[in-house]
């Protein structure tokens, strides 16, 4: 059966139109194109992909293939480009160079030359030598589709690309006593049809800083079990780096890094988070990454932080002569001229 569906327009994300894997010796056809073509399957596993007339056909392992249907007349007006299981979308002469197609070449029309003349049709384009015959065979395409040898239907209705956000205090601050893990909730705007990721990163000072969370502070012996990697950036900081996935078809996912318990009297520490290298989904920022602020809180506030004289001039809190007289914590307080 042949599939003669046209993805539907949206009106806040990219049209896109799936093109699943076949079963074996099944013989998919696209006829329904977007801007975008989401490949459900590996391009590594492609046996080939060549040209044909007009079509755009993938080989695939186990004897079935994949036609895009008028691929080359479709970007001739408009620009296509493939989105890979993994998110990375590449342009469509990106895509198909490797495979020895020049998408400017095989989208130009044929000239009227060479005694072409009897296959072109009024647009100047060969004609589809399957067109070309007349077999008196009906195609039925009563059930959009249905691929030739498969048992079912499949869709290639535009799935979106959903928004990726993170929850927030409304103070604009993820936050957890220390001990517990710092936790950052991400949001979809609405499950995805692809799984989504997003590289995060939050750099800190390896000593010891009043008012910034440092990599003391942090409890390393649960790195691993949270897929969190630390780097020594060699210039007294360190970063934390992970990769949170928000499965297909779910809408949220967390990032959780665990803090360390101490007993000291100290300010509440603040860091910032950053979300970067996001596939299957876009920043709700619109840009390529996003930070995010934090701050893991004192849970020995209730106990008076002294502070020595400080010199208004000069509020520096990581000045060694000048103590620092901003308190992190409403709960902690000064007593002037004391020793620290």
């Amino acid at each position: 059966m042949t599939q003669e569906s046209t993805p539907s327009a949206s009106s806040s994300n990219t049209d896109i139109t799936r093109v699943p894997l076949p079963g074996e010796n099944a013989h998919l056809v696209i006829a329904a194109l977007s801007s975008r073509l989401a490949l459900e399957f590996d391009p590594a596993n492609i046996d080939d992909v060549v040209k044909q007339d007009n079509d755009l056909v993938f080989t695939m392992p186990g004897g079935s293939t994949v036609t895009i249907r008028d691929f080359f007349e479709f970007i001739k007006e408009t620009s296509i480009d493939f989105l890979l299981p993994d998110g990375t979308v590449l342009s469509s002469k990106s895509f198909l160079s490797p495979f020895e197609i020049d998408v400017d070449t095989a989208a130009s029309t044929v000239s009227a030359s060479g005694g072409l003349g009897d296959y072109e049709s009024d647009s100047g384009s060969l004609l589809s030598g399957v067109s070309r015959l007349n077999t008196g065979e009906d195609i039925d395409v009563s059930t959009p589709g249905m691929p030739i040898g498969s048992e079912g239907p499949v869709s290639s209705a535009p799935i979106t690309i959903p928004t990726l956000s993170l929850s927030m205090a409304a103070n604009g601050n993820v936050s957890s006593v220390e001990g517990e893990n710092l936790v950052f909730t991400l949001n979809l705007s609405e499950p995805g049809s692809l799984a989504a990721t997003a590289q995060w990163a939050v750099t800190v000072p390896g000593a010891e800083s009043a008012g910034h969370a440092s990599l003391a502070d942090f409890d390393q012996a649960k790195f691993a079990e949270n897929g969190i990697a630390v780097t020594d950036n060699g210039d007294g900081t360190h970063t934390l780096s992970g990769t949170v996935t928000i499965p297909a078809g779910a809408a949220t996912g967390s990032i959780s890094i665990p803090t360390l318990d101490d007993a000291e009297v100290e300010f509440d520490e603040k860091l910032t988070i950053e979300l970067s290298n996001v596939t299957g989904s876009v920043l709700d920022n619109g840009a390529a990454s996003a930070s995010y602020n934090a701050v893991i809180l004192d849970d020995e506030s209730d106990q008076p932080l002294v502070i020595g004289p400080v010199d208004p001039d000069n509020p520096d809190p990581d000045d060694p002569d000048n103590p620092n007289a901003y308190l992190g914590s409403e709960a902690a307080s000064v007593l002037e001229g004391g020793d620290l």
